[in-house]
C-alpha cells in the first residue's frame, strides 16, 4: 500500500487512490457511521491529491459544526431542564 496523505491510500485490488477519515468517537452517532471514505476512481495522483485535500478540509468543517452544535443542543438541553 503506497501512502499519499494520511488521509489517502491505494486500493490493492484496483490500484485505485481512496480516501479515508475517522469520524471523532463523540460524533460518530450525528454522522452515522465510524468513517467516511470514498474512492476517486484513479490511480493518478495528480488528480486524486487536490479532491483528497478538499474533501478532508470538507469534513474537518463539518467536524466542527457538528461539533459546535452538538455542543450547543447539550447546552440547551441542560438549560432546559434547569428551568420548568
Amino acid at each position: 500500500m503506497v501512502r499519499v496523505f494520511s488521509f489517502s491510500f491505494r486500493n490493492q485490488k484496483t490500484g485505485n487512490l481512496c480516501f479515508r477519515v475517522a469520524g471523532p468517537k463523540h460524533l460518530r452517532p450525528a454522522v452515522g457511521r465510524s468513517e467516511i471514505k470514498k474512492s476517486f476512481r484513479t490511480a493518478d495522483k495528480s488528480i486524486a491529491i487536490p479532491q483528497a485535500t478538499r474533501l478532508s478540509a470538507d469534513c474537518q468543517v463539518q467536524f466542527k459544526l457538528l461539533n459546535d452544535d452538538t455542543y450547543l443542543n447539550v447546552c440547551c438541553e441542560a438549560e432546559s431542564k434547569d428551568y420548568p
